[in-house]
């Protein structure tokens, strides 16, 4: 969220450099938790096939709709010279409300997955 901040507000260079690193940072967070929480739930037999399914599904996702979204939205809807800004802007703001509604609708199969895993160990 602070690179919406930074994009949106008004503010030096060197202070929109702070906001820019602390998204990177947090958006980094994920590389564990996730492929954690995919081999916590999968049963044994299938642990190998999901981790390899999320890597592709990641790397797929983020090789080929990461650059070609902002692209297309700066060239089909924002002109100007801040209009690749304006497009990544949008997809990150996309991108949060998403994971916030997959994460908020999700969280109670997962721990009925975690639940029903640890209880079969």
């Amino acid at each position: 969220m602070s690179f919406l901040l930074a994009n949106f507000l008004a503010i030096p260079s060197s202070q929109k450099a702070v906001l820019m690193g602390s998204s990177l940072f947090f958006m980094g967070l994920i590389a564990g938790p996730a492929p954690a929480a995919i081999q916590f739930i999968a049963p044994q037999r299938l642990r190998a096939q999901l981790s390899a399914v999320f890597l592709f599904a990641i790397n797929f996702i983020g090789m080929t709709l990461g650059p070609l979204i902002p692209a297309m939205l700066s060239d089909g809807f924002f002109s100007g010279a801040g209009a690749i800004g304006q497009a990544m802007t949008y997809v990150v703001l996309f991108s949060c409300l998403a994971s916030g509604f997959v994460f908020f609708f999700c969280r109670q199969d997962y721990r009925r997955l975690a639940k029903a895993t640890s209880a079969q160990d």
